[in-house]
């Protein structure tokens, strides 16, 4: 089957028609003749959509579409409105229904609209599984550890979780400094955004700045297009800069600025673009020595 429809509608011919139609397209059809027969048939045959009429005895289409949506609040819900009443079907969509179709409605239409509908619903339902599933992956009790030192740290992490306050993660190579900033970002108010990840270490001195910050098209000699940076692509999310020890004096003078100011400036550019990121870094190196060695900022630490 492609899907389920139910018909509310208080005309039988009306009911008869669509039936016809949506059966012929594979979906399987359930109907009814006022809004309360609705809300029932939609608990027991649980619809991929409901074709509603606006105008029906008992229980019209528009409080039907606000009991059912206070229940289901994904449930898919187009009005059938008739011709010349579209502002209460605009009304009806303010409530929560998905679209509108004036009758006499053409079939090509109406199909288009259905299977956009229950495509678009499939896609949302997919993204919040998809978010849960990251969401399971990455909490705190997949974090493996028994011992005090371990629950400490869980414990420091899950304070900072609902803040956006920096946090800084040292220890060596390997222990799970990447695995805690999953937890963080996905345990935060930021978890439906972008967590972007940077290995400091791993990009050459000359190419950092192109990389956190972005270039301008023709910005330098190899500019050939515009870039945007780590810290734009993160924006309204999180930016993990790993290995922050390895960052030049220079770049850390500009990745401070940037951190006072939330504005970047691409290389080449004139704009100042805000940004709101939430920063998480990480280093195997001891942060303090290397301030007292004069190769980290003190400020940035």
């Amino acid at each position: 089957m492609t899907g389920k429809i139910l018909i509310a509608d208080d005309e039988a011919p009306i009911r008869t028609i669509l039936k016809c139609l949506l059966k012929e397209e594979g979906y399987s059809v359930r109907t009814a003749e006022n809004g309360y027969k609705a809300i029932q048939l939609c608990r027991e045959f649980q619809p991929d959509l409901i074709l509603m009429d606006q105008n029906m005895p008992i229980m019209n289409g528009i409080e039907a579409t606000v009991k059912i949506k206070a229940c289901h609040p994904d449930q898919i819900i187009v009005i059938l409105t008739a011709h010349g009443d579209v502002s209460r079907a605009v009304y009806a969509i303010k409530k929560g229904a998905y679209d509108y179709l004036e009758k006499p409605f053409d079939n090509d239409k109406l199909l288009i609209l259905i299977r956009r509908a229950i495509a678009h619903n499939k896609a949302n339902r997919e993204v919040q599984d998809l978010r849960k599933t990251i969401h399971d992956k990455f909490a705190f009790d997949n974090v493996i550890g028994q011992s005090m030192a371990i629950k400490q740290v869980l414990n420091g992490v899950k304070s900072v979780c609902q803040t956006d306050a920096t946090v800084l993660l040292q220890g060596e190579s390997g222990v799970g400094k990447e695995v805690i900033t999953h937890a963080i970002h996905y345990n935060s108010k930021r978890k439906n955004e972008k967590l972007v990840i940077i290995n400091c270490g791993a990009i050459p001195a000359q190419l950092i700045e192109s990389e956190l910050f972005g270039h301008e098209k023709g910005a330098f000699t190899d500019a050939k297009e515009l870039h945007i940076g780590k810290f734009e692509q993160a924006n309204g999310g999180t930016l993990f800069l790993d290995e922050i020890g390895e960052l030049d004096l220079g770049a850390q003078v500009k990745l401070l600025r940037v951190l006072e100011e939330k504005k970047v400036t691409r290389i080449g550019g004139k704009k100042a673009i805000p940004v709101d990121v939430r920063i998480i870094s990480a280093s195997n190196r001891h942060l303090d020595e290397c301030v007292r060695q004069g190769q980290f900022r003190l400020d940035l630490q």
